[in-house]
Parts: structure tokens; sequence; C-alpha cells
């Protein structure tokens, strides 16, 4: 499962920052398709691999859900001109239960 969430999470970090609206759009759309695919294949695994739900997939669920409050916290921020990024949510780091 580790190796799964690093591939993820590198998904989600952003190298070049695009620099026109249009160009931000291509990226993030690109970025979301790969997040996304990721996730559904990450779930699929997890969800269908045995009867019983494994502990992996409570810690994917706060992964990705992680992962969209701060891809949500992205695109807001292309929408505050002059205001400059916003406080982003504090995380909660992703435990062993």
């Amino acid at each position: 499962m580790g190796a799964d969430r690093t591939m993820a999470t590198q998904l989600t970090l952003v190298p070049k920052r695009p620099r026109g609206s249009q160009e931000i759009a291509t990226y993030f759309r690109k970025d979301l398709r790969g997040v996304v695919s990721t996730h559904r294949a990450m779930f699929e695994k997890l969800l269908f691999q045995n009867e019983k739900l494994p502990l992996e997939l409570a810690d994917l669920f706060e992964d990705v859900g992680n992962t969209y409050l701060d891809i949500s916290d992205r695109i807001s921020d292309l929408h505050r001109p002059g205001k400059g990024p916003k406080q982003h949510r504090p995380r909660r780091p992703i435990t062993r239960r």
C-alpha cells in the first residue's frame, strides 16, 4: 500500500506552475485525470480482492479525502486573483489503527 500512496501523492505535486489561465486549466485537468484514475484503481483493488474489507481501505478513504480537499483549495486559489493563496485546511496525518 505504501508504494500506491506514494504514487498518488506524487501525482498531486506541482513540479512547474503553469502561467496563463488556460494553461492552468489544462494542467489541472491532466493532473486530475491521473489522480482519479489512480484512486479508482486502488479502490477496485481493495474493494474486490477479499470478502472482508481491508484496513487499508480506511487509510485510502482518508488519503483520497485529503487529496481532494487539497485539489479543491488549489482550484479555489485560482479564483482569488491578487489575494494570494488562502490558508489551507490542516490535514489529519494517516495513522494506523
